[in-house]
């Protein structure tokens, strides 16, 4: 077996995504709307450095039949060297867990530095697993260069369009200046390998502290807001379409969602006879009964017709880190869609810790949004007023973090998805306490009176 590993890899090259940061990205797009990149610099063929480069497909003019001939070739020889790869991750899988092998447990750590020399040619001096992602396993890696990256192990099914396109907006918006670690890319430019049924992705590592680690302060929410703004006019310029957010919570379909849920969460808490059980079910019946009492009144107040864009789409505390000096490090984890920017403001200014940690909130949601438009003044200032009940109707319909700890509990590291809903169940509260005061002053700072 120890042969077999010598032969798997290959001879990918790690480059990272800047080397695709050029002043023109052309995006072709295919029947199903996923879209596929090509980049060009002047007219000519951008490639990544190296040996085996990732040559760029070319697009004038885009025809579905040239689309679908050259992307399906160009995964058919990706997916060809992972295939080649893969019985040495089953291999390294396997013997992480079997006791003949010498192993108890799963060792993750070693499928990681396994998977980076096969995927990427990187060889991994030091592995340490970070406790953070609720999609990912994620790993902060120490190369023999003293580098350090950052590794995502996604959870089996991802969509590798999905993770291709993120990674190309992400890189999109670095290029545009934002705070953006950089990408890594294997031998075709694909930013990701598959091992082991899993995707795996490499990026720049960011030292930082997560954004959500303690209640935001004013001056903190100052730079959001502004890194935020500056994210969207950016983003606003992106060349291609994107999946389209789902807004079922918008609709009589997400109360259907939500009943299914409510249903099955209060089947299971039955089953619990303690007093944190009793006290989740309280609130489960408070959350189902301020939905019933106010989404109605709280949609009819959304612009008929709010701007959409496209956007990071997971913009949350959790996924912006700040340095020593309170300013942000890195905005990580995009989703990439399209959808309402008023929304993405709202959610982030309504930040659940912020709100439910510090009895003084309002000061710190007003700051964000009041920064947010002065670095952004194209959103228009409706959609602005509009933003905390939009954030507020999104998060009214949501469950999440309760129906994983009683129902899904092996899908997550529960404690803290637990936490999250107690946080946001206190920040819906407070929030439909003070909404219209609070839509009065947005309307004074961004001049909708």
């Amino acid at each position: 077996m120890a042969e077999q590993c010598k032969l798997a890899p290959g001879s990918f090259r790690a480059v990272d995504m800047p080397q695709l940061a050029v002043p023109s990205i052309d995006l072709i797009t295919s029947g199903n709307g996923h879209p596929g990149v090509a980049v060009t610099d002047a007219g000519r063929h951008v490639c990544t450095p190296g040996e085996h480069r990732a040559q760029a497909l070319h697009t004038s003019p885009p025809s579905s039949a040239r689309y679908h001939s050259a992307v399906d070739g160009r995964l058919v020889r990706h997916r060809a060297r992972v295939d080649a790869a893969l019985p040495y991750c089953r291999w390294a899988m396997n013997a992480s867990t079997d006791p003949a092998r010498g192993g108890s447990a799963p060792d993750e750590t070693e499928f990681v530095r396994t998977t980076l020399v096969h995927g990427y040619g990187l060889q991994a001096v030091q592995v340490t697993r970070v406790p953070a992602g609720t999609d990912t396993v994620n790993f902060r890696v120490v190369l023999d260069d003293e580098r350090q990256v950052f590794v995502k192990a996604m959870r089996p099914g991802a969509d590798e369009r999905e993770v291709r396109t993120a990674a190309h907006v992400a890189s999109f918006a670095r290029g545009g200046g934002l705070p953006v670690p950089q990408m890594w890319l294997g031998r075709d430019g694909v930013p990701f390998v598959r091992c082991s049924g899993r995707l795996l992705t490499v990026q720049e590592y960011v030292d930082g502290t997560p954004a959500s680690a303690r209640a935001l302060t004013v001056a903190q929410a100052e730079e959001l807001g502004s890194v935020i703004g500056r994210l969207h006019r950016r983003l606003a310029r992106y060349p291609g379409p994107l999946p389209v957010l789902s807004a079922r919570w918008w609709t009589p379909e997400g109360m259907n969602r939500f009943d299914d849920q409510y249903q099955q969460l209060r089947a299971a808490l039955a089953r619990h006879s303690d007093d944190t059980a009793s006290t989740h079910l309280e609130m489960l019946e408070q959350r189902r009964e301020d939905l019933l009492t106010h989404a109605v009144t709280l949609r009819a107040g959304f612009p008929a017709t709010p701007a959409r864009q496209p956007l990071h789409a997971d913009l949350t505390t959790p996924n912006v880190l700040m340095n020593h000096s309170h300013r942000v490090a890195a905005v990580i984890d995009f989703y990439a869609r399209t959808g309402p920017a008023a929304w993405e403001v709202g959610r982030i200014a309504l930040d659940p810790r912020t709100v439910a940690g510090d009895t003084n909130w309002m000061p710190v949601t007003l700051a964000l949004i009041a920064a947010y438009h002065e670095e952004n003044p194209y959103l228009p200032g409706a959609d602005l007023v509009a933003s905390l009940r939009m954030a507020l109707v999104h998060a009214l319909h949501s469950l999440f973090g309760l129906y994983e700890h009683y129902l899904t509990p092996e899908a997550y590291e529960v404690g803290d998805v637990l936490r999250y809903w107690e946080q946001r169940h206190i920040m819906t509260r407070r929030v439909l306490d003070r909404l219209d005061p609070l839509e009065e002053q947005i309307k004074t700072a961004v001049g909708e009176r």
